[in-house]
């Protein structure tokens, strides 16, 4: 094996957990400054995110593969912990109420996207249907 080949791949594998590191422990320090504001954690990890990532100070490359897969990872467990706590008797209770909400939450913001773009995609694209 070429030692400098196993040079870079160190570096990288420190770079990444060097940014794993950064990433949890902001999040953490953000979430604990929220929570003593009378805040939800959440709220302070969403504004160092943004703090940390390119919209602010670029620090976190958000291209980075091993990024990409634990965030992933992370939504997945997100995901089931979510289906862990969710009581169908709950769910179906709600019932009417919940099925409207969730219909109209899809269906007025697509109706408004499509109302907001077809003018101008009518220009642009002759075979786009207009309104």
């Amino acid at each position: 094996m070429n030692i400098r080949y196993l040079e870079m791949s160190e570096s990288v594998v420190f770079e990444q957990l060097l940014t794993i590191v950064l990433i949890l422990s902001a999040a953490k320090i953000a979430g604990f400054i929220a929570e003593r504001l009378k805040q939800p954690a959440v709220l302070g990890e969403l504004l160092i995110g943004i703090i940390l990532g390119p919209s602010l100070l670029g620090w976190i490359d958000i291209h980075s593969t091993t990024l990409t897969f634990l965030a992933e990872v992370g939504v997945i467990i997100l995901l089931f912990e979510v289906g862990l706590k969710s009581n169908i008797d709950e769910l179906l209770s709600a019932g009417r109420t919940s099925t409207l909400v969730a219909v109209l939450g899809v269906f007025i913001p697509l109706f408004l996207g499509y109302a907001y773009r077809a003018p101008i995609s009518c220009t642009l694209i002759p075979w786009f249907p207009s309104l």
